[in-house]
């Protein structure tokens, strides 16, 4: 992939090649590259040739009643359109495959509203989730058996850097955050 490079925290999601964005002359094919983090469109001119690198950051896709604004739609043409709304206004994108554009359109919805992620990649604020969750079964069936469970003092509010950006993070200690600079999870 010309032109860009993944942030540390970002990760390959998919691919696909001979996309043509709604702002690109015609004869111009592009490939779209799909991260955990943006969509990058690589431009090609007619002969294969380099013609920059377009990025669009997932955080600006618009969300509306919890309804991430992107859609497959079709043109008369034949290609089959995944439209999405950002911040700054509306882009199209147009593929061939109908079954590729559907499984762009999940993995973009998955992305931008947290249910989805990269593929094998490891979600510590789940983890923490099952864990609590694992905790509060446990407890609930001791106090069912008459068994007394240690009380712990609750958890103590604490302060800490971002391991990626320096930020500031706080929360409770022991638990997962997220950075609200650079949204990479933090354990306190």
């Amino acid at each position: 992939m010309a032109n860009y490079e993944y942030g540390r925290d970002e990760a390959h999601v998919h691919t696909v090649a001979n996309v043509w964005p709604s702002e690109s002359l015609p004869g111009m094919t592009h490939e779209l590259v799909l991260t955990t983090r943006n969509i990058v469109i690589n431009g090609k001119g007619m002969f294969g040739g380099d013609k920059g690198t377009t990025v669009y950051s997932l955080r600006t896709v618009v969300v509306i009643d919890g309804r991430v604004q992107v859609k497959l739609g079709k043109k008369p043409n034949g290609l089959h359109n995944i439209d999405i709304r950002f911040r700054d206004g509306a882009r199209q994108f147009g593929l061939r495959d109908k079954r590729e554009a559907k499984y762009v359109v999940q993995k973009i919805e998955e992305l931008v509203s947290g249910s989805g992620g990269a593929p094998d990649a490891f979600d510590s604020s789940a983890s923490a989730v099952v864990a609590d969750t694992m905790k509060d079964t446990v407890d609930t069936l001791k106090s069912a058996f008459g068994f007394k469970s240690q009380s712990a003092a609750p958890p103590a509010a604490v302060a800490r850097t971002c391991g990626s950006c320096g930020a500031p993070v706080s929360g409770l200690k022991g638990k997962v955050t997220i950075c609200s600079y650079c949204d990479s999870p933090a354990t306190l």
